[in-house]
């Protein structure tokens, strides 16, 4: 078991005159200790150390990383009634931990917080709330969010277009997820594997067929490896039996590469 005392004690007294940054540190070199480093923050008081916005911002982080929501709320609340300054880093780390856990309430009423102190909005909260309401199935709030962005002239992301992809593909809308690639394309923003496989199942979903076997050879064409996720999506329809076998081959294929890789990295 973890024992803070014999953690602080181990810090020598240099290191415990600048303690809040001791905490930084440690969580940038080991992001997923949030219990340890949260045991050690309730030390400070008792060592006379004080807490600065880099300390809870640093807590805050590891608490996103290591999914503690509520602890990370409860930080966030302390800071406020300890008039320190919250900022972007702060509440985005919030809204990333409500997007992974689909608390979709909790990171739009973190984000009407954050308007509402004039925090400045960035392309990572736009990801993270959109993702949110992707996870959540609110097809609408994330569309509704995501011109909100761009109306404030912040620039979505890859993270962000994916996000909305997605869930437009999910909801049926398949002619959105053909303008926003479009848009993508027009803003030069780079797509990968996860905006084609979206886009793949969104056709399928609609029984686009031809429309999804062109961007899938447009993958080929980019040099972009077809994943199970792109075969997935193709055998799930059943209007072009003619072609499945090839696809049971190549998804075999990828299937082996996959645990491959899985075996190489483990």
């Amino acid at each position: 078991m973890f024992c803070a005392s014999k953690a602080a004690g181990m810090l020598d007294l240099k290191e415990m005159h600048h303690f809040p940054h001791v905490i930084q540190l440690k969580l940038k070199k080991e992001p997923w200790q949030g219990k340890m480093a949260l045991s050690l923050f309730h030390e400070m008081p008792e060592r006379r150390v004080m807490a600065t916005e880099i300390t809870y911002n640093a807590l805050i982080s590891a608490c996103d990383k290591c999914s503690y929501l509520r602890q990370g709320v409860d930080l966030l609340k302390d800071m406020h009634l300890k008039k320190l300054q919250t900022d972007t880093i702060s509440y985005n780390a919030l809204i990333s931990s409500c997007s992974r856990l689909s608390r979709v309430s909790s990171a739009l009423a973190l984000f009407s917080k954050m308007c509402a102190e004039g925090i400045q909005l960035t392309a990572v909260t736009c990801s993270a709330l959109v993702k949110s309401c992707e996870s959540g199935q609110r097809v609408a709030t994330a569309m509704r969010l995501f011109e909100h962005f761009e109306h404030a002239r912040v620039e979505a992301n890859l993270v962000s277009y994916n996000a909305v992809i997605s869930a437009c593909g999910n909801a049926g809308l398949h002619k959105r997820v053909l303008e926003m690639f479009a848009e993508m394309s027009g803003k030069h923003i780079e797509v990968d594997t996860v905006t084609y496989n979206s886009i793949i199942a969104a056709c399928c979903k609609v029984f686009a067929i031809q429309e999804a076997w062109r961007f899938r050879r447009n993958m080929t064409t980019l040099g972009m490896d077809a994943d199970m996720v792109t075969y997935i999506s193709f055998l799930r329809v059943d209007a072009f039996s003619d072609k499945t076998s090839t696809l049971c081959n190549e998804l075999e294929i990828a299937s082996i590469r996959c645990l491959q890789r899985l075996y190489a990295a483990g």
